[in-house]
């Protein structure tokens, strides 16, 4: 009877943590799809703003890159609650956590940065040269942001934190180029920021699943010393 009390209470106790582990799976998978998402808002930006450019004046191209940049900050809201946040329901985390998540403060500063930096450029205050490199420069800023933020969080299977560390360091060294290379500023950066978004979404997505196949070679151990 004791026997199979132990059994049924260490049966419920792998139910827990297998759940626990499909939601750092979740997680990680969430990370990636919220990276692709964005590669893919910020590519119909660019689609829809590039033409507007020889159609539209100054001022109302300006109205039109503002409202653009308004729809895309909006979907990415919404897409970290759909990827990322949901995920959380299946992990288990401690009640007293109730400080200030220190990735919004690295993204909020970006954006602040990449706003002023383009109202001094419209009023003529500093170069339009300048723009590719803050942006380039601030969006890696974010990202190192997201690796101290995740780097002061406790490990977990398939957690994600010196990822974020590499593309925030190469999209700033591609910014530095853009700067160097003022003439192919906005390629650059495009070519640095977009294709690494995307390629980061994509390796997050696809290592996934190495959180369950690492649940599943311990089980396999211990399910070998049980044996023994």
């Amino acid at each position: 009877m004791i026997n199979e009390e132990r059994e049924r209470i260490e049966r419920f106790l792998e139910i827990v943590d297998l759940i626990e582990v499909y939601g750092y799976y979740l997680l990680r998978k969430g990370i990636g799809e919220l990276y692709i998402f964005v590669a893919g808002i910020i590519s119909i930006s660019l689609l829809l703003v590039l033409p507007l450019e020889t159609i539209l004046p100054n001022i109302y191209l300006s109205i039109a890159i503002v409202l653009i940049f308004i729809i895309a900050s909006s979907s990415t809201l919404f897409a970290c609650r759909e990827f990322i946040l949901i995920p959380y329901l299946y992990v288990r985390k401690p009640r007293k956590e109730k400080k200030i998540e220190i990735e919004g403060v690295f993204w909020s500063i970006a954006s602040i940065v990449i706003v002023l930096t383009f109202i001094t450029i419209w009023t003529g205050l500093v170069p339009p040269t300048i723009a590719p490199f803050t942006v380039g420069v601030m969006v890696g800023f974010g990202n190192i942001g997201n690796y101290v933020g995740a780097r002061g969080r406790k490990d977990y299977p398939g957690k994600v934190s010196r990822e974020y560390l590499v593309l925030g360091v190469i999209i700033i060294m591609g910014s530095f180029l853009a700067l160097l290379l003022q003439q192919y500023g906005w390629y650059i950066i495009t070519i640095v920021a977009l294709l690494g978004t995307f390629l980061f979404g994509v390796y997050i997505l696809l290592t996934a699943s190495k959180v369950l196949e690492q649940r599943g070679s311990i089980d396999e151990q211990r399910g070998f010393r049980e044996d023994i």
